[in-house]
């Protein structure tokens, strides 16, 4: 098995700007998604960690029959649900 770790600095946000951090994940309010060239991929082969500035990265674990060419996109997708109790 192969282990890429993608650091927080090498993501860019919806406005194509270098990410700085890597979100926080709200505790069991929370849900992310990594696509590799378009492709939604199981969560047994990845680990997310958040951080603050410069810090936070994706760790993918690759199956040795399994490759991720050069160039192909990676995507993180996060949902943080901020739930209001009452009205």
């Amino acid at each position: 098995m192969s282990t890429y770790k993608i650091g927080a600095n090498d993501f860019l946000n919806d406005l194509g700007e270098v990410v700085e951090h890597l979100p926080e994940l709200n505790l069991n309010n929370n849900y992310f998604h990594v696509f590799v060239n378009g492709v939604l991929q199981m969560d047994d082969i990845f680990a997310y960690t958040a951080g603050e500035q410069g810090i936070g990265s994706l760790i993918i674990s690759i199956p040795e029959e399994s490759q991720i060419s050069a160039g192909s996109p990676v995507v993180v997708e996060i949902v943080n649900f901020h739930p209001k109790i009452g009205s």
